[in-house]
């Protein structure tokens, strides 16, 4: 979501509102960080058995660290920090998300 235009960005809204309402996630959308958490929820609250959220996503990181963009080669070459990945934040939010929609 970092990594899109403005005029993109707005065309998704609407989907995600949608989405989020359809699921009962009453959120108002303001911001790309509020925007890119709507996302989420969106896929941690839908009935599917696994929810796989892209860590560019749960980091809120932009266009720079896309692990791969159709068409294009050099993919698969994104390496993320480990101390990035495994912060204290990082932890915390994804322990909520797990309970909020019961994925343990």
């Amino acid at each position: 979501v970092k990594g899109l235009s403005k005029e993109e960005l707005e065309k998704q809204k609407a989907k995600i509102q949608k989405s989020l309402t359809y699921l009962g996630i009453n959120k108002p959308l303001s911001g790309v960080y509020k925007i890119s958490e709507a996302i989420i929820n969106v896929c941690y609250g839908s009935k599917s058995k696994l929810a796989i959220v892209p860590m560019q996503d749960i980091l809120f990181l932009d266009d720079n660290y896309r692990t791969n963009t159709p068409g294009k080669t050099g993919a698969w070459q994104v390496r993320l920090k480990e101390s990035l990945v495994f912060s204290e934040n990082v932890s915390n939010f994804m322990k909520r998300l797990a309970k909020r929609y019961n994925r343990y």
